[in-house]
């Protein structure tokens, strides 16, 4: 039996595929899904299944403002707990409407580009955010700090 967690270099997302007696599935692909047919080549696997447990906010908006949502993420203990899940999902509602803008990822990779991750632009048949949404995006992400020079955003993604 193989079971191998696959991280995602650009965004915050983990998938996993699963294997024995030559079949395989596939849980949470990541959009390159290069590296599951790679995987199962090399295990003499056939991908029979593909899994998605849940809609992908998390990930998305979680690869910008990963401080915040593993805050949002842990098990509440008490009010404060919740106080402190609803003051940042309030403080990043504008940001997750943005990254639903238009098709995902083109949202997510401009705003990664922004924050200097050069992620490079969307792969075909996609194209690269609107003027209109891209000054959206840019002010909705100044307005948050995500642009300031020193956020954590920008330190991280400028030592890669």
């Amino acid at each position: 039996m193989i079971f191998e967690k696959i991280k995602s270099h650009v965004v915050s997302h983990l998938s996993y595929l699963i294997g024995s007696e030559a079949e395989a599935v596939v849980v949470d692909p990541q959009r390159d899904c290069r590296v599951y047919v790679d995987i199962a080549q090399r295990e003499g696997l056939q991908i029979k299944h593909i899994f998605e447990t849940h809609r992908n906010e998390d990930y998305v908006t979680g690869s910008l403002c990963p401080r915040e949502f593993v805050e949002m993420s842990k098990p509440w203990g008490n009010h404060n707990d919740v106080l402190t899940t609803r003051e940042h999902l309030y403080r990043l509602l504008p940001l997750i409407r943005m990254m639903y803008s238009e098709s995902n990822p083109v949202p997510l990779k401009a705003a990664l580009n922004m924050v200097g991750a050069e992620v490079g632009k969307p792969r075909r048949p996609l194209l690269e955010l609107g003027d209109g949404n891209l000054k959206a995006l840019r002010l909705t992400m100044e307005r948050l700090g995500i642009l300031d020079d020193d956020s954590y955003q920008r330190r991280f993604f400028s030592n890669k």
